[in-house]
């Protein structure tokens, strides 16, 4: 049985690109969110919108920030 995550509204940038948001959200994939996957052994993620908060523009330093611990957490085989 193939397990997969779900996850949705992300909004990467939140309250103005607000650098204390951002922490909170690397804390929650760091020590919850990417172990918890890899606990379970869910080899798939769906992201299912929402991923940055604002659509038009997004501040480098959350974008490089998304890259990092989000993206750069994934396994591409």
């Amino acid at each position: 049985m193939t397990k997969i995550a779900l996850i949705t509204d992300l909004h990467f940038g939140a309250r103005g690109g607000s650098l204390n948001f951002d922490n909170y959200f690397k804390k929650f994939y760091q020590e919850f969110f990417f172990p918890y996957l890899k606990e379970n052994k869910i080899e798939s993620a769906i992201l299912l919108g929402d991923t940055f908060d604002v659509r038009k523009s997004t501040d480098t330093q959350i974008l490089h920030n998304c890259l990092d611990y989000l993206i750069g957490n994934i396994n591409f085989e």
